[in-house]
């Protein structure tokens, strides 16, 4: 078994943090755009079927739901970045003065 060393994370790469977050969010949103694209899909069909334009509710629906889809994961991807960079900036400072996260690797 290899030994374990101490080591104490000070500083974070703020634009690193700030990509790993838009990433992580961007799959994120990828799920929930997905999950708003068949409800606004089914919403149109249902709207398109009410009043006797069924194509028109399917195209809508297609329409909507995939600009709302592509909407959401941009909104998250840009969100993630801007969260990561505020917390690896906070980090950076708090850690700077306090010291900074001790982790065991080996």
């Amino acid at each position: 078994m290899a030994a374990q060393k101490e080591v104490t994370i000070k500083r974070f790469d703020i634009v690193s943090v700030g990509k790993i977050m838009a990433a992580i969010y961007g799959l994120l949103g990828i799920i929930i755009g997905v999950i708003y694209f068949f409800i606004i899909f089914v919403i149109a069909i249902a709207a398109g079927a009410s009043s006797n334009n069924l194509a028109l509710g399917i195209v809508g629906g297609l329409v909507g739901g995939l600009l709302l889809g592509a909407v959401f994961v941009g909104v998250y991807i840009l969100i993630g970045f801007i969260a990561g960079i505020i917390a690896a900036g906070l980090y950076n400072v708090v850690a700077n003065r306090f010291g900074g996260i001790k982790a065991e690797v080996e």
